[in-house]
């Protein structure tokens, strides 16, 4: 039986990471993306199992449309991963409502439609796996992103949330907090920061993916709840 996976903003950074290694193992991969259709495009000529979404997950209308898609296709889902998130880094004082709204909107509430809905799915099932991606600002203070740190540690305790209730139905749901990664989002972070990391470097995209991938397998059978780090040692 084909596995099935949805990755949420998975057509570039972490989330492509994600989606290549799940592709790798052999699930049928879904992804969603907001905007960058040449990433789509490259993404989806290079694997054949991979569909990719042009879908705002949060919106609950366009997330309810892609489940369904998505469960009419195949009729299950076995991995969910909630990657989707943006950034609108503001001090507090100069912060508007849509810097704080579309932030929260996007990577909280997304994350939320998402868990919903699959989780329904999986519930039908009787079995799953929810990977949610927090962030290092839910754990520590950093200048300017109060909406961000708001919406990450939102999401560690949705997944705590998620995870008691989902429990008995044989679903797990964790979290992974990445620290600096070489991504697109930390393109204006002065590398000066590199001085606070234990290991002295920027982490790969890869090194987040490994902790996905390692959450979803049967090695991590009785893990549920918890929230990975993967800093560096940036919160030491």
């Amino acid at each position: 039986m084909d596995k099935v996976a949805i990755v949420t903003g998975g057509v570039r950074g972490i989330g492509k990471a994600i989606s290549i290694e799940l592709l790798k193992e052999g699930y049928i991969v879904h992804v969603t993306y907001s905007s960058d259709d040449d990433a789509a495009k490259d993404l989806s000529t290079q694997f054949k199992n991979v569909f990719v979404h042009k879908s705002n997950v949060s919106e609950y209308s366009n997330a309810k449309d892609l489940v369904k898609e998505i469960v009419e296709k195949h009729s299950r889902v076995d991995v969910l991963v909630n990657n989707a998130g943006i950034t609108r880094d503001k001090k507090i004082f100069f912060m508007d409502e849509k810097s704080w709204q579309d932030v929260i909107n996007t990577n909280l509430s997304g994350t939320f439609y998402m868990t919903r809905l699959v989780g329904q799915v999986m519930l039908k099932q009787q079995m799953g796996n929810i990977v949610n991606i927090s962030s290092i600002s839910a754990n520590i203070c950093i200048e300017g992103q109060s909406n961000y740190s708001a919406s990450k540690a939102g999401i560690q305790s949705l997944t705590k949330s998620a995870a008691k209730e989902f429990a008995s139905y044989n679903i797990r749901v964790n979290s992974v907090s990445p620290g600096f990664i070489n991504t697109k989002m930390i393109e204006k972070i002065d590398e000066r920061i590199i001085t606070n990391i234990a290991l002295k470097r920027f982490g790969e995209p890869i090194e987040v993916a490994n902790a996905v991938m390692f959450l979803i397998s049967d090695k991590a059978l009785y893990i549920t709840g918890q929230n990975i780090i993967v800093d560096g040692g940036l919160s030491l």
